[in-house]
Order: C-alpha cells, then structure tokens, then sequence
C-alpha cells in the first residue's frame, strides 16, 4: 500500500516531468493541504477542471477574497451544473455577500441532487435566514446536525437564528456546544456575549466577568459579528 508520503513524493515527480499537468498540481493538493496553491495552478493550466476550480474559491474565500472566489464558483458551476458540493459553495458564497435571493436557486438544486446533504441543508438555513423566515431556517440548522451532530459551525447558525427570534438563553446554549467543539471559536464566543446583554438574569458584573475571559482566551476584547446580512442591502 502507497503512503502518503510516497504519493507525495510520485506527485512531486510527476510535476518536475511536466509542470504542466494540471491533475497532478490538484491530487498534491489534495494530498497536502498546506500547498493549496496547487488548486489555482490547477485550474489556470486546466481550465476545465471544475473541482480544481471549487476548491480554488473555497482558498479563496478563506482569504477574504470573497468576489475572487464566486468567480471560481461560477466557473466550476459552469463547468459542472449539477455537482451537489459545487451548489454549496456557489450558494453560500452568494448568501454570504448578503444575496439570499439569489442564492435560493443553487441551493434548492443542490437538496435536489442530494436532500440529506448536511451542508447543503446549513447553507439553506442561512438563505432562508437572511430572507427573515428564521423559524424555516431554524429547522434547517436542526435538519442539518441531525446528519452532522459534530459541525460547530451549523450550532453557531442556529444560536444566531435562535437568537434573532427573541430566545437569548437558547441561543446561549448553541453558542456553548459550538465552543464545546472547538473551543477557541472567536465567533461562537463573541455572539454568545453579545446574547446575554439580553438577559434580565445577567447583571452587569458576570457581564464584565464573561468579557474578561474572552479577553484571556483570545488576547483581545470581543467584537460584535454580525451574523445576517444587512436587510437594507439591496440585491442588485
């Protein structure tokens, strides 16, 4: 059996033999994941490589570089219309710059391909979020930790969605089994403290008492995340 460091090692080799060979450029990134660079290099010398292209938006978007990455998106959309995983990302992207909108038709064909895709069914939640039918989202979030009990992500998405329905406590207890998963989760923690200014229960000294330990877990005083996109926002 082939290990990974010696399928590291053949893939290296198959780039010094033809720098050009884009499938190579994306399997050593994939077998690596700190030269996620071979993604892009992947997808400018195989232009037709759509997960290539995918997975080049999602280093993107990790970066910040959010227009870049729906461009990625859309390329591999164009080239694949009907991969499940390449609607995801298109789609959360596109809600993500504040779009629920337009995101509604690559993620309703992404639960047609695939209706128990966890992330796709995380993704809808936030569309139907950001379009202020929270309760349709809430049991989206529910639907999708059903099938992926151990995302932090998606407890975060429902403690924001519980939390903009008025219900602070239960969002408390969202943003707590998100941290429970990954305990340094900057995100989790901030929007659990900006939940509990709307706590008749929490009084101003465990408030300053909760920031401080923000304050010593992440080494700087917690922000307010904003978490749905502007309504005012147009969707041009």
């Amino acid at each position: 059996m082939t290990s990974a460091g010696d399928r590291t090692v053949e893939l290296r080799r198959r780039i010094a033999v033809a720098p050009a060979d884009a499938e190579a450029h994306f399997l050593a990134a994939v077998a690596n994941p700190s030269q996620s660079e071979g993604y892009g290099r992947a997808a400018m010398l195989g232009p037709d490589l759509a997960p290539a292209w995918s997975n080049w938006g999602t280093v993107l978007r990790s970066r910040g570089l959010l227009s870049d990455a729906l461009r990625a998106y859309r390329r591999a959309f164009v080239l694949y219309p009907s991969a499940a995983e390449i609607l995801v990302n298109l789609a959360d992207a596109v809600q993500s710059g504040g779009r629920p909108t337009a995101a509604e038709i690559p993620i309703r064909r992404a639960l047609a391909a695939n209706p128990l895709h966890p992330t796709a069914l995380r993704v809808d939640g936030l569309v139907l979020h950001g379009r202020d039918r929270l309760l349709a989202g809430t049991i989206r979030f529910r639907q999708a930790l059903c099938l992926a009990p151990d995302v932090a992500q998606t407890h975060l998405d429902l403690g924001n969605a519980r939390q903009d329905q008025g219900e602070p406590v239960a969002a408390e207890r969202c943003y707590l089994r998100a941290l429970a998963i990954v305990p340094r989760y900057a995100e989790a923690y901030s929007n659990m403290l900006f939940s509990l200014c709307f706590r008749e229960d929490i009084g101003p000294e465990e408030l300053f008492r909760r920031h401080r330990g923000f304050d010593r877990v992440f080494g700087h005083p917690a922000g307010v995340v904003r978490h749905r996109p502007d309504p005012r926002r147009s969707e041009e």
